[in-house]
């Protein structure tokens, strides 16, 4: 069925599509008129920017999918529910960086819904294992790395190399942490 690219590629638009679905839900979920929330869920995927990063292999459907699906959950909420944010949310950050611009908000609102509804602190962690859960998939990293791979990107074998790795601090130049923590190094010269 194609080679690699194409199945990758098409992969990305199917993701996409799946993402569009669950807008809709997300829309219909905060009492969205259906006559309204089937057109904005179809101009979801045909927009031409997230066309075009959709049409190569990228991250972008994915998290887009991974965020629409903790929001949708975050709106109807209850504590299982509020387990699989927490997976998912684990499984988001270690997808991209960017969804932990999303994070600060999922913790405030999964809080205020926690204490809302009085819900036991003890069983707070159980959140923290689920999310601890989804980071998981990191663990491969340095695995996968010591059967020295055909390519390897980053240095993950050491300590020092995994939290760069993790935390993409060699794709941050030019960005707007960088350029805060220049800044900083500069002031305290």
């Amino acid at each position: 069925f194609g080679d690699i690219p194409f199945r990758s590629n098409l992969s990305s638009c199917l993701i996409l599509v799946l993402a569009a679905a669950i807008f809709f839900l997300l829309l219909r979920a905060i009492n969205v008129p259906t006559v309204v929330a089937v057109p904005e869920a179809l101009t979801l995927p045909l927009a031409t920017a997230l066309i075009q990063a959709c049409t190569v292999a990228e991250v972008y459907s994915l998290n887009l999918l991974f965020v629409l699906s903790v929001l949708l959950l975050v709106v109807e909420a209850s504590y299982r529910k509020l387990l699989f944010v927490s997976l998912v949310s684990g499984l988001a950050v270690t997808h991209h960086l960017t969804y932990v611009l999303v994070l600060p908000a999922v913790i405030l609102v999964s809080c205020y819904w926690l204490i809302k509804q009085e819900i036991p602190v003890r069983k707070w962690s159980m959140l923290l294992v689920f999310f601890l859960l989804g980071c998981s998939s990191l663990i491969f990293l340095p695995v996968r790395e010591s059967v020295t791979p055909l390519q390897v990107w980053g240095e993950s074998s050491n300590l020092e190399g995994f939290v760069s790795l993790v935390t993409a601090s060699e794709e941050s130049t030019g960005s707007f942490l960088s350029g805060l923590k220049d800044s900083v190094a500069l002031k305290s010269r």
